[in-house]
């Protein structure tokens, strides 16, 4: 079981922030431009994806991050 964390880069605070949980793949990239769209306080996201291998343990080891930036206009 993969899991999605999106986090976004706060310019002002200059931290990563958690956004959302996802449980699906497909759901990455609307998440993302949604972020992008509704919080223009965010120059950057980046998503992390950890895998777990069954639903009761409570581990998980981690598999990759992608980095997104703001397109300028």
């Amino acid at each position: 079981m993969n899991i999605w964390l999106v986090l976004g880069w706060e310019e002002s605070y200059g931290n990563w922030e958690v956004l959302s949980v996802l449980f699906d793949a497909d759901a990455v990239e609307p998440k993302v431009k949604e972020v992008f769209t509704e919080y223009i306080h965010y120059t950057q996201v980046k998503v992390e994806c950890w895998h777990k291998d069954n639903m009761d343990d409570p581990d998980a080891s981690y598999y990759e991050t992608e980095y997104f930036y703001r397109e300028e206009n």
